[in-house]
């Protein structure tokens, strides 16, 4: 994929239609995951709000709503925005997804307390508004239970689904960004336990 400078790109996008937007996203360098904001789409590049130290030329993915990774490279930075190239149109990707907060995985140990009882379980993934665990056991439809990663505490999780010893939870209080994008640096190494505590403690 040929890499267009950023003041080329700009000017196409000038002729281009472009639909504004606000949706949160999975943004894939390498092996790491990262959380941004999808601001604009084209039909040949996405425009997005984030603070990653990315390069022009880089190769990404980003996942957003119900639809598959779309690939792309790093066409321009600015500040706190980013211009993704795209090799097909990111507008024609989005057409006919139904709504849906897009999933962030994730491998991280939680305890859930269901009842009078407790168990280990993974958090596998989650969303602005639900989560998905592992865990032993089963779990009814409709059933509030409490989720703890680390000294986070998630009360009154609605059990949505159930099976093969996984569950669907849909939250109480919807997540903000930040808490998302802590999250997912604490799966990926970038936080420590004590530094969890903290966070919640602040939050």
């Amino acid at each position: 994929m040929k890499r267009i400078p950023e003041k080329n790109v700009q000017e196409r996008r000038q002729s281009e239609r472009v639909r504004q937007v606000f949706l949160p996203a999975c943004m894939t360098i390498g092996d790491r995951n990262y959380v941004v904001v999808i601001r604009d789409l084209s039909e040949s590049g996405i425009g997005i709000r984030c603070t990653i130290a990315a390069k022009p030329g880089q190769k990404v993915s980003v996942q957003w709503g119900s639809n598959d990774p779309l690939e792309g490279e790093v066409g321009w930075l600015s500040e706190d925005r980013m211009g993704v190239i795209t090799e097909c149109s990111p507008i024609a990707h989005s057409d006919g997804s139904p709504p849906r907060a897009s999933r962030f995985e994730v491998s991280l140990p939680v305890k859930v307390y269901h009842r009078d009882t407790s168990v280990e379980g993974e958090l596998v993934n989650l969303s602005t508004k639900g989560m998905s665990i592992a865990h032993p056991g089963q779990l009814g439809f409709g059933e509030l239970v409490t989720v703890c990663l680390g000294a986070q505490s998630f009360e009154q999780c609605t059990i949505r689904w159930s099976r093969d010893g996984a569950s669907g939870l849909l939250l109480k209080e919807a997540l903000r960004l930040d808490e998302i994008r802590h999250i997912l640096e604490l799966a990926q190494g970038s936080w420590r336990w004590h530094e969890q505590t903290a966070f919640s403690q602040a939050s």
